[in-house]
């Protein structure tokens, strides 16, 4: 499963002490009729602040718990790229969080769960927890559901750090593939498209340094697995 670092609600990666433990609340939901999945994740330090997380998609897989054991597979995997030793998942998936704990085996997601168990050895410490659909935190961000429908969707925390970072990178690319010298300023408005990574289209101004002058421009930015690699689509000056 591809996944990506977030850019609707998600930070970029923060700096934490190595010994606190990061609490990540994990959400999956599938369409019946594309068979499309969607695994989220979000990872919050002990005084609640919200350190990042991510999205993912992938086809064909129609069956609920596995798209949420999927969702806890692709957040164990951005923990340990992002050195977080201590953790805590928090879960809606009952019957998944029990399977995890019991070491009880569900046999269309065997693979899965010995993928899980697997990586959870690699932490200092973890545990794995049942909650309320109404107290995951990640839920009350972003529903699954509608990242699942597979259009753009709009970009509601515009102000967020992580969109910054896109938006920076799409005026940094733009300015060396055309000798130019844009300065970012402010993101206007956006969206966001989760397919095997995530698109992202921000309306961007910017001031040009060579004539002083503000201008508009809208960029396309695909973001591959983990946040590790971006790439600019398009930049073009909006009339």
């Amino acid at each position: 499963m591809e996944v990506t670092e977030p850019i609707e609600t998600m930070s970029d990666i923060t700096q934490i002490p190595v010994a606190e433990t990061i609490t990540c609340f994990t959400d999956g939901a599938c369409q019946a009729a594309t068979g499309v999945a969607c695994a989220g994740w979000m990872f919050i330090d002990s005084s609640g602040k919200e350190l990042g997380g991510g999205y993912g998609a992938e086809r064909d897989v129609l069956s609920p718990i596995t798209t949420e054991a999927l969702a806890i597979k692709s957040a164990l995997h951005h923990a340990l790229h992002l050195d977080y030793t201590n953790l805590q998942i928090k879960s809606d998936a009952h019957d998944l969080i029990l399977a995890i704990t019991r070491q009880e085996q569900i046999k269309e997601i065997d693979g899965l769960l010995k993928d899980i168990n697997n990586l959870a050895s690699m932490f200092t410490s973890i545990s794995f927890s049942f909650i309320p659909r109404s107290e995951n935190k990640l839920v009350k961000r972003k529903k699954m559901e509608d990242i699942c429908e597979g259009g753009y969707g709009p970009i509601e925390d515009i102000k967020d750090h992580g969109v910054d970072v896109i938006a920076k990178f799409a005026v940094s690319e733009f300015n060396k593939q055309n000798n130019s010298k844009l300065k970012f300023h402010t993101v206007v408005s956006g969206e966001l498209q989760v397919v095997s990574g995530v698109n992202f289209r921000l309306v961007l101004n910017v001031s040009d340094e060579e004539d002083g002058g503000c201008k508009t421009y809208e960029a396309e930015v695909y973001e591959q697995l983990y946040g590790d690699s971006m790439v600019l689509m398009y930049f073009k000056p909006v009339n």
